[in-house]
């Protein structure tokens, strides 16, 4: 079966719609849910109502993966290994190899805002309790890694107590641009109306909002900007 779904995903998008979901989706445990919400209506556990392009495995018990549609998509992947998760997806004009792993810990949240895009291979990772939040209208380029959590723990030595752990989640507010190869660490905050210039890492809050935030460490290099999602030509005409 495992194969046959590795098979699926590669090939997935020739397959009629009502096969691909039947060999795509996967689920194991208790009480766990995939709710779809269209036209004001809220369907749950039906397979046929899931977006295409998702593959869904999840493995625990009280689990939530909700859905707004329409969404539009190629090559996603939603995986859950653990308990009491929500992962929360806006309506979606396109999202295209999206990737969001859940595992160990409890109550993990990641939410996606309503018309954000992914142009290609967003990954993000969670574990412990961590949370992540992604504003509206926000704009991933190509390979893109958010991390909510170390995989490892810091240990300090004189009390013994962990020093790594996630002190807030990440937020990324509302239509912001993150560039191309940005990696976000956990505790970082990126307020609304900025953009993260490509290859950045970001690992630390930021407040003001309409600015250029690039490097490693990122830090701010303009201010007093806006974004749109037209090109350059398109805007000059």
């Amino acid at each position: 079966m495992r194969l046959l779904k590795t098979i699926l995903r590669k090939i997935g998008r020739y397959l009629p719609s009502y096969i691909r979901k039947f060999f795509l989706v996967e689920i194991n445990g208790l009480d766990n849910r995939i709710i779809v919400i269209k036209d004001g209506k809220e369907y749950i556990n039906k397979i046929n109502m899931i977006p295409d392009g998702f593959t869904i495995e999840i493995k625990g018990s009280k689990n939530t993966v909700k859905f707004y549609s329409p969404i539009h998509g190629n090559n996603n992947v939603i995986e859950i290994n653990t308990n009491e998760t929500l992962v929360e997806i806006g309506a979606s004009p396109w999202l295209n190899s999206l990737r969001i792993l859940c595992s160990g810990g409890f109550e993990q949240i990641i939410k996606i805002g309503k018309n954000t895009t992914i142009e290609g291979s967003l990954f993000i990772r969670t574990t412990y309790n961590a949370k992540v939040f992604i504003g509206t209208d926000c704009a991933f380029a190509h390979d893109i890694f958010i991390r909510a959590t170390d995989a490892h723990s810091i240990i300090d030595k004189e009390t013994g107590g962990i020093i790594n752990k996630p002190k807030h989640p990440i937020v990324i507010g509302n239509h912001c641009w993150i560039g191309q190869r940005c990696l976000i660490g956990k505790n970082a905050m990126i307020p609304a109306n900025t953009i993260v210039g490509m290859g950045s890492i970001v690992t630390k809050i930021f407040t003001k909002e309409n600015t250029i935030i690039a490097g490693n460490p990122a830090k701010i290099i303009k201010e007093n900007i806006d974004w749109d999602r037209r090109d350059i030509m398109n805007m000059e005409r």
